[in-house]
């Protein structure tokens, strides 16, 4: 066995690199044309003349050319073959199109913290579910160090809240309207899929309205809506032996995500209307795109350069931020907000105790209980986010800009050149 060992190199998953698959539907003159602009390049490299260049300029043309053509007949070809006993034919050649790998990205063995092996899906799944079940919080949050009793405070609020406007029946035009961009077809726990949720008829619309109407006035959460199917997806370049170098999707419950878009709705009407977000913070906003803080930044830049200061800046980025949030104080900002009654009940309820569980292959691993953080993926999660952070500090000193881009978080410091190192008066 040790001869072996010596002799055959095994491969225990370290400095993976996925492979990328080549481009489909490229054909002979495709590859000739490759070739000849590959050579062309590099005479040109070597010898960087005016006529190499106008002859490499002429190749990479044709070339360009051809590969559209081509790729646009095998296209035409794929669409011409698709019917219901080759759709996975067919996903395999668009991830080849796209440049995705088609082989399972959790196929190799990872190891634990001892250095072990791990190779059966079993051992993988159960790895990674305690490694993103420590991550995202199996045990419940500290005490606030201040003393603030927030579960009180949220019971409160929650008790004496219903005549808001944020818990009043859903109306069948708020269901139509979240149901009208229904894009991903996998399902959660419960094999509920966009594709029938889109095709329900008016009459079972209707009825479905109803039930959602009840769970929301109840504030009850079916325990498939708080469950979420975790499959880990290696990222790219990174050391396939290493649990932590694999991004976590999360498979949730289609029903839940078509409700989330209804209360989420209702969220970002009711933050607008009584102005709860400061300016400086533009992350998934209705009318607010990064162009505002590029053109911000600009401005601040330009400035500095007319009144002789230096512009500086620092760019911060929680790491974990939604894995890490603390449930108990966003319920309470949320409250804060004038946030109420049987909405902040479903929102405690849906948020509280979450269920997770990692699949490997068709190996499904136990589950755990999540008792902090935000669901991975969920619609809610970015504006639940600003909630959090929507108390952040702001500057008062007129030298000093804010930028905030959900967990992105970046001052700007506009400082006199002749005091950048020596100012006696720190900026605060």
């Amino acid at each position: 066995m040790q001869a072996s060992h010596n002799h055959f190199k095994f491969c225990n998953g370290e400095n993976v690199k996925q492979k990328i698959p080549p481009q489909p539907g490229l054909t002979p003159e495709c590859s000739k044309y490759i070739a000849l602009c590959d050579r062309a390049k590099t005479a040109w490299l070597h010898e960087p003349i005016r006529a190499r260049k106008t002859h490499l300029n002429f190749l990479e043309a044709k070339k360009k050319k051809i590969l559209k053509s081509a790729k646009r007949e095998s296209w035409e070809a794929q669409i011409a073959l698709l019917n219901k006993s080759n759709s996975s034919q067919f996903w395999n050649y668009s991830k080849k199109a796209m440049g995705l790998s088609t082989s399972s990205s959790r196929s190799f063995p990872i190891s634990d913290a001892e250095g072990n092996r791990l190779i059966s899906d079993p051992e993988k799944a159960e790895k990674f579910r305690e490694f993103y079940a420590s991550h995202g919080g199996n045990a419940p949050a500290a005490p606030d160090p201040h003393g603030t009793d927030f579960d009180s405070l949220v019971r409160d609020a929650i008790a004496n809240g219903n005549d808001s406007p944020l818990n009043s029946p859903i109306s069948i035009a708020e269901l139509n309207s979240a149901l009208t961009n229904l894009r991903s077809k996998a399902f959660g726990s419960d094999f509920v899929s966009n594709v029938m949720i889109k095709n329900l008829s008016t009459a079972n619309r209707k009825s479905w309205l109803y039930v959602l109407n009840q769970l929301l006035s109840s504030g009850f959460v079916p325990p498939s809506w708080k469950t979420a199917i975790v499959i880990p997806v290696l990222k790219p370049g990174k050391n396939a032996a290493d649990v932590d170098s694999y991004r976590p999707i999360a498979l949730t419950s289609c029903e839940a995500k078509a409700f989330e878009k209804i209360i989420n709705a209702r969220l970002q009407w009711h933050l607008d209307k009584i102005n709860a977000i400061p300016k400086q913070q533009i992350g998934f906003r209705r009318n607010c795109s990064t162009s505002d803080h590029l053109i911000r930044l600009e401005t601040a830049v330009k400035k500095g350069f007319n009144n002789s200061e230096s512009t500086f800046g620092i760019f911060l980025d929680l790491t974990k931020a939604y894995d890490l949030t603390w449930v108990e104080a966003l319920l309470f900002k949320l409250s804060r907000l004038k946030v109420s009654g049987s909405l902040l009940l479903w929102l405690k309820n849906f948020l509280s105790c979450r269920i997770l569980r990692v699949r490997i292959n068709s190996t499904l691993s136990s589950s755990s209980l999540l008792f902090i953080g935000l669901p991975q993926g969920g619609v809610l999660c970015p504006t639940l986010w600003i909630v959090m952070i929507y108390d952040f500090p702001l500057p008062s000193n007129p030298l000093i800009e804010l930028f905030l881009f959900a967990d992105d978080i970046a001052p700007l410091f506009l400082l006199p050149l002749p005091n950048l190192f020596s100012s006696p008066t720190p900026v605060k």
